[in-house]
């Protein structure tokens, strides 16, 4: 589709240099310095793209059109290309697979075991080392060429998205959970991670004077000079509470939370952080955030409305002038201009740079240049490449349900108006992020702050659902989600069930200590069991839930949550007051929620040991 219009986006201008450093000759763009859904080969002819709902990677070439696919059940999540080797995440077989192309097909020639829910990649312009960021098992893997292990960092939060600067130099990596950015410098005998902190943005709240929740959102890139880290992150208002009741939302405001406030601050602020780079590719104190946010002509009105949601996917031009950006949920890629230096103040504490939205098919996650510009875009759900701002073709046939492939669409957009008023730019997936959780807590109507629950499993089989208000069935939590919380209107019966049945169809989240029966796992199930200590008196059944309500820390008739993964769902407890596991044991001594008191340190260990297995 081409461009549809101009619009303004914004930057918070700190610490900017004055000058930057002197780079080498800016590298082949068919080489991705970030972990990304497509890359390119090494002359440009194909594109190999990954999916993960349908088992399959790829292969496009880009003169005839003509697709074709390798089946690799395990979700491909993430791919990486160096010389004529590929290489891709399968994110729920613990492993990286290496690829080759035969006559112009795709095969396996390679494939080792690297640890839990392998998701970002990325490789060394040298060909002999590759990154995998292992995000639940909270480390990076360092890996030769041949797939065996070379060094290991441990990294919290989930980490998830990795870029590599244009060197080899230095590793960047971004965690799902809190939103951290690490940097590590490879020439160090022991690499050790340095945080990379973003600033304080203030603006959240009744008054507007507390600070935003800060999010990172998908795939990192440097730009081709080596000068610049692109980080797409979320700023988010989860301090305001609803501003009127569910029956007023019900009797037609559009959202409980989520109006339109025009193109400067909102309760969510998509945006591309660019971090400053020095000579030897550390962060130098730089940085210019660039606020995301566009108009386009409703569908069905054909009027001007704003579009925002999260941003998945980074690339930058040959001169790095131009970042290119996913807005997967707004079926957008939005090109921003990469120097703020020099625009006039605008909204507030923001800088006005002038940008381009491009129109794309459903669910555009990666992009790839095969020369110069523009890039390619591969849109997931949508299963769809093609030339930024022309027509993509179809490249993947379904393998999915029909009613699940339809669910999975509804659940990532941000723009159906059946499920959400698109001035908000969020979309199921904003909070419940790939069907887990975002490590939030939200002010719910009529409950306070509760933390975002994760969705991972077949959740139907623990009902009532939400943290209290005994909705009984998925259906109805969606409506109540969706055209209540969202906004979206007249969500079909049909629709209701779709969701529910993409909801059901994502699995349990993979961990390292997932079914471990250590010994100290063994004895933490006799404590959990054992009828004093209480644990197992509402935490029962398949999924560690009796289904029921119960008055708890002052707070009437809350649900009980399974606890199936419950080692990767922080924080814990209703109001997200619990970081660690341990935290929750150690606030249940007071006999509110069972009773650990008469535990000692040692019991408590095994006690954690056991959830942590679950």
């Amino acid at each position: 589709m081409a461009p549809l219009l101009l619009f303004l986006a914004c930057a918070v201008a700190t610490l900017a240099p004055d000058a930057q450093p002197e780079t080498s000759p800016a590298p082949d763009l068919t080489v991705a310095t970030g972990s990304t859904s497509m890359v390119a080969s090494a002359d440009g002819s194909a594109l190999y793209a990954v999916s993960a709902d349908d088992g399959v990677v790829v292969r496009l070439d880009v003169a005839t059109g003509a697709a074709t696919t390798l089946s690799l059940p395990g979700e491909p999540s993430r791919i990486t290309r160096v010389n004529d080797r590929i290489y891709v995440t399968l994110r729920a077989e613990r492993a990286v697979v290496e690829l080759s192309e035969q006559d112009g097909q795709l095969v396996e020639v390679n494939r080792a075991t690297v640890g839990t829910e392998p998701l970002g990649i990325v490789a060394a312009a040298t060909g002999d080392r590759l990154y995998v960021a292992l995000s639940t098992q909270e480390a990076v893997v360092e890996l030769s060429a041949e797939l065996g292990v070379k060094r290991s960092f441990d990294i919290g939060g989930h980490p998830s998205w990795l870029a590599l600067h244009p060197s080899g130099e230095v590793l960047y990596v971004a965690s799902q959970v809190g939103g951290s950015l690490w940097a590590l410098d490879l020439r160090a005998e022991v690499p050790t991670p340095t945080s990379v902190p973003f600033p304080e943005i203030i603006g959240a709240g009744r008054e507007a004077d507390l600070p935003y929740s800060q999010r990172i959102t998908g795939d990192l890139a440097v730009d081709p000079t080596g000068t610049r880290l692109g980080v797409p992150a979320l700023f988010v208002d989860n301090k305001t509470p609803p501003k009127h009741s569910i029956e007023e939302a019900e009797q037609g405001d559009p959202s409980l939370y989520y109006d339109s406030i025009g193109l400067g601050l909102s309760p969510n602020n998509p945006t591309l952080a660019l971090f400053g780079l020095d000579a030897a590719g550390l962060p130098d104190g730089g940085l210019d955030l660039l606020y995301a946010v566009g108009m386009a002509p409703d569908g069905d009105s054909g009027e001007d409305h704003i579009v925002r949601s999260f941003l998945s996917n980074i690339a930058f031009s040959a001169d790095g002038e131009t970042a290119y950006a996913c807005m997967e949920g707004s079926e957008a890629v939005v090109a921003l201009a990469t120097d703020a230096a020099g625009f006039s103040v605008a909204y507030g504490d923001f800088v006005a740079t002038p940008s381009t939205w491009y129109g794309t098919d459903a669910g555009p996650r990666g992009l790839a240049f095969v020369g110069g510009d523009p890039p390619f875009v591969y849109s997931f759900l949508d299963r769809s490449i093609g030339e930024l701002g022309e027509t993509a073709t179809t490249v993947i046939t379904p393998t999915l349900e029909p009613e699940v492939d339809l669910g999975r669409s509804l659940y990532y957009s941000a723009v159906n108006p059946h499920m959400s008023t698109s001035a908000s730019g969020i979309s199921c997936s904003t909070c419940h992020f790939e069907g887990r959780n975002d490590g939030l807590t939200w002010p719910l109507l009529g409950e306070e702050f509760r933390q975002t629950l994760s969705l991972a499993g077949p959740v139907s089989l623990s009902p009532p659902f939400t943290w209290s208000n005994n909705v009984e069935t998925v259906e109805e939590e969606v409506r109540l989600t969706s055209q209540v919380r969202l906004g979206g209107r007249e969500l079909s019966d049909e629709q209701l069930s779709a969701v529910a049945a993409f909801v059901e169809y994502t699995r349990d989240v993979d961990h390292p200590d997932k079914g471990v029966a250590s010994d100290a796992a063994v004895r933490g199930r006799a404590l959990f069991e054992r009828g004093d200590v209480g644990c197992a008196d509402c935490h029962s059944g398949s999924r560690f839930s009796d289904n029921d309500v119960h008055d708890l820390y002052g707070v009437e008739a809350i649900n009980t949550p399974l606890l199936v993964g419950v080692a990767t769902t922080a924080p814990y407890l209703h109001d997200g007051s619990a970081e660690t596991l341990r935290d929750v044991l150690e606030t249940t001594r007071t006999g509110a929620m069972g009773d650990t008191s008469m535990l000692s340190e040692a019991e408590l260990d095994d006690l954690e040991a056991y959830l942590r297995a679950l």
